[in-house]
C-alpha cells in the first residue's frame, strides 16, 4: 500500500498502516473469515480475470500468512 486512502482506519478514524481499507474500517475488520475461506474468495475472484485458482491460491496464501491478521492462524 502506498497511498494514505489504501490503509484501513481505527475506531477514532485514523489510518490504520497494519490493515487496507477493503479489509479494516472504523475499527473492525469488514468481513469475518477465516484465512482459508479469504484465500477461497481471492481465487474465485482471480480466476474471473484469466489466472488459475491453484495459482492464486499458492500466492495468496505466501502472502496473506505472513500479515499481522493471520498469523495467529498458524
Amino acid at each position: 500500500m502506498n497511498n494514505q486512502g489504501d490503509f484501513g482506519t481505527d475506531a477514532n478514524t485514523r489510518r490504520n498502516k497494519d490493515y487496507c481499507k477493503r479489509c479494516y474500517a472504523n475499527g473492525k475488520f469488514t468481513n469475518d473469515v477465516s484465512l482459508d475461506e479469504f484465500i477461497e474468495e481471492q481465487a474465485k475472484q482471480a480466476s474471473s480475470m484469466g489466472k488459475s485458482e491453484n495459482e492464486v491460491r499458492w500466492e495468496a496464501y505466501d502472502t496473506f500468512r505472513k500479515l499481522k491478521r493471520w498469523k495467529s492462524d498458524q
